[in-house]
């Protein structure tokens, strides 16, 4: 069952604009954001992106983030931390193996979906 919080985050997201679906599996809740917009230094700059937590959030917060398999850099590339292709939800995906830093790990009072939103949004605006 998705924790009345993260519920609530998600209507506020949607409520902004993204196009975001809610999965359950097991312990886990897949959060998977459909048009999510990566930049023009992705190509495409437009993919499925899904992050997941468990039915313990917020006190189990976001580690990493995926998109389609085939989004690469806009010359061509693989983006740094962007190796490794892994199968969730029947889709195979590109694992973008980023985290908070050592020194602002993951805090349930403070932190949320929409700052680990932020956060990935703020590491695609690097386009490496």
């Amino acid at each position: 069952m998705i924790p009345q919080e993260l519920q609530d985050e998600v209507t506020r997201l949607r409520d902004l604009g993204y196009t975001l679906d809610t999965q359950e599996e097991g312990q886990r809740i897949y959060l998977v954001f459909r048009n999510f917009q990566l930049g023009s230094a992705y190509n495409p700059p437009v993919s499925t992106m899904m992050v997941f937590t468990s039915v313990q959030y917020p006190n189990a917060g976001f580690d990493m983030f995926w998109v389609e398999e085939g989004v690469k850099l806009a010359s061509g590339g693989i983006p740094q931390a962007g190796d490794s292709i892994e199968s969730y939800l029947g889709l195979r995906w590109r694992r973008f193996s980023w985290h908070l830093p050592p020194n602002r790990p993951w805090n349930p009072s403070r932190d949320s979906l929409g700052t680990w939103l932020a956060a990935i949004e703020e590491r695609l605006r690097k386009g490496v």
